[in-house]
């Protein structure tokens, strides 16, 4: 075969395969055939290119149905990488809004020793135990019901052009542009740059599952301690027990231990 089949060089132009066939039946591809009925693809190009700048009213079949396909292309191409885009958030601003929302949860939870303490201090280890459960439900309840911090923002959502409007030339361009942005924001994702918002909001609904399983579980651990101890030491043997749950909050890198036990001493300075 001397040039390219129709399939060939409809995906050249970026267009359908039937689009081609009617263009050389209706003759539009005469000069530009070879004796063995393949293409010869430079001389298609130049006669459609002369056929859509000849001054016709009606623009070539081949080429409308090329910027047809090329519209399509770029509004998937643009929903896609909007997508993308919505679905990521700058480091800094993920780090910012993890750790306002663990030091709210690490601030109630730090009010439960002096809260009960001197309830507790003495007390019979079932009665003891109670009163620590009680505090427990009701800082998670407290909690559940505090407004949520708002999610990081992703990079504002751009609107799609009407793609209708544009010819070929403009769409194919649009469509290069789309599909390297597409590129950048993987390639930002790759070296974290960005962050995935949907693996922060889990990995932050697995901390506070952590936390809460602990926290309902604060009376089995401290009750038999605070049972025979002073207020004073049973604020203390809590204050320690609470310090090790909200441990569960903190990493290395998005949520630093230092910002939740600053909330202890807080707590610690305003109880004196």
């Amino acid at each position: 075969m001397q040039g390219l089949s129709n399939r060939a060089y409809a995906k050249r132009q970026d267009c359908t395969e039937r689009a081609v066939r009617k263009a050389r039946d209706e003759g539009r591809l005469n000069g530009a055939i070879f004796l063995d009925g393949s293409i010869d693809a430079d001389k298609a190009d130049a006669l459609l290119a002369k056929s859509a700048t000849s001054g016709e009213r009606v623009p070539s079949d081949l080429t409308e149905a090329r910027r047809r396909k090329l519209a399509a292309q770029c509004a998937l191409l643009h929903d896609e990488v909007e997508t993308m885009r919505g679905g990521v958030v700058l480091p800094n601003d993920a780090k910012r809004i993890m750790t306002e929302s663990c030091v709210i949860t690490a601030r109630r939870l730090f009010r439960i020793p002096s809260e009960i303490a001197a309830r507790v201090a003495g007390k019979p280890v079932a009665e003891a135990s109670a009163i620590i459960q009680e505090a427990a439900y009701q800082a998670l309840s407290d909690l559940s019901k505090t407004p949520p911090k708002a999610p990081p923002k992703s990079a504002p959502k751009r609107s799609r052009q009407s793609f209708d409007d544009m010819d070929a030339t403009a769409l194919a361009a649009m469509k290069a542009t789309y599909q390297t942005l597409k590129i950048h924001v993987q390639q930002d994702r790759k070296k974290g740059v960005v962050l995935d918002i949907a693996e922060i909001s889990a990995s932050m609904t697995k901390r506070f599952s952590a936390v809460r399983t602990k926290t309902l579980a604060l009376h089995v651990k401290a009750a038999p301690y605070v049972a025979i101890a002073t207020a004073a030491k049973a604020e203390e043997i809590l204050r320690k027990e609470i310090t090790d749950v909200v441990r569960d909050l903190a990493d290395g890198k998005m949520v630093p231990i230092g910002a939740l036990m600053a909330v202890e001493h807080a707590d610690e300075h305003g109880s004196q």
